[in-house]
């Protein structure tokens, strides 16, 4: 018996050059064509069968970045399985009273066109947001992304408030779901010091899964 299967899988890599201030998002496609039959013993081929053929790899560039010297991407993929790879990174926001800002985007890649199909922008809050020009989170420390039953992305990252004790950053776990066609940020976990009568908010987004 000869089975042909066709394998593709999405990843992703950061590439960044010494001196430069460009982060370029890539993409990595392989097909292969692999054959063989039935047995128990899987490193004896039985009569007529073939050998797997080795996968062919390709590299795509998806996005270049204009980045400042602090920002990391944090470039995440997931295929949604219809022929279209969902990815979410952070990029450089506009600084607020020197201090550095940074914005959460995702994009859709179709792999048929080879093309952004779909990119934008979430609008994800700053730490105590009371002047309009204060946009973006103030960190790029963490970034993870899945999608739902539906196939829509769900983006988890370190924002929400500052924590209480240390350095003054953002230092909840939020994460961002995309209903009915917009954004929406929803906390996911506080980080608490039990152990810290005074100061009990500590930080819980570094690592986000």
């Amino acid at each position: 018996m000869k089975a042909d299967k066709l394998h593709r899988r999405q990843t992703k890599s950061i590439h960044r050059s010494a001196g430069s201030a460009a982060a370029v998002i890539t993409l990595l496609v392989s097909g292969g064509c692999l054959s063989g039959g039935g047995g128990s013993d899987p490193t004896i081929s039985p009569a007529g069968s073939q050998p797997p053929l080795q996968s062919v790899w390709e590299k795509t560039v998806v996005k270049t970045l204009n980045a400042g010297g602090l920002l990391t991407p944090y470039a995440k993929a997931a295929s949604d399985g219809n022929g279209s790879v969902h990815i979410s990174y952070f990029s450089d926001a506009p600084q607020y009273e020197n201090s550095l800002r940074y914005y959460v985007n995702h994009l859709v890649w179709d792999l048929e066109n080879k093309s952004i199909s779909l990119e934008e922008t979430l609008t994800a809050d700053p730490p105590q947001p009371t002047d309009p020009a204060d946009k973006g989170l103030d960190n790029c420390t963490t970034l993870n992304m899945e999608l739902d039953l539906f196939g829509q992305p769900v983006i988890a990252y370190q924002g929400g408030s500052l924590n209480e004790c240390g350095k003054p950053w953002q230092s909840d776990v939020m994460f961002s779901v995309k209903e009915a066609g917009s954004w929406s940020e929803y906390l996911g976990g506080i980080g608490y010091v039990e152990r810290n009568p005074v100061f009990t908010n500590g930080v819980a987004g570094i690592n986000t899964s």
